[in-house]
């Protein structure tokens, strides 16, 4: 029985993105109406908090990008191998054009040597 291809890697199915995008409009919402918007209730007040959902915001779209990288990486593996796998015997290889020599069938030139020698003599 083949195994099953798997389906190819798309970088919206990735969670990671979909946090990092959350968090980016909460922060520019933050940074555009106030802190107030993100704050939970019963939070206390704190600075800079719309600067921390943007950092969050960056570290989480980091994770998105190495974890997709890491399962594009995965996915040619498995694919490239089976593709390779089923290709080779029905892969013909074409006959080179110019064949490189043989040297045991080819004819040796007479050497400069030889000749000189010959009309030293």
């Amino acid at each position: 029985m083949s195994e099953k291809v798997p389906a190819r890697p798309a970088w919206y199915k990735n969670t990671y993105f979909w946090i990092a995008a959350a968090l980016l409009l909460l922060s520019i919402s933050a940074f555009l109406r106030g802190p107030d918007v993100i704050r939970d209730p019963g939070q206390k007040r704190e600075g800079g908090l719309a600067l921390w959902y943007l950092v969050a915001s960056v570290v989480m779209y980091v994770n998105g990008w190495l974890s997709h990288q890491q399962t594009v990486r995965l996915y040619r593996e498995m694919v490239g191998d089976a593709e390779t796998a089923e290709s080779k015997p029905t892969e013909a290889k074409a006959p080179d054009a110019i064949a490189p020599p043989n040297p045991a069938t080819a004819v040796p030139e007479p050497s400069t040597e030889s000749q000189t020698t010959e009309e030293t003599r």
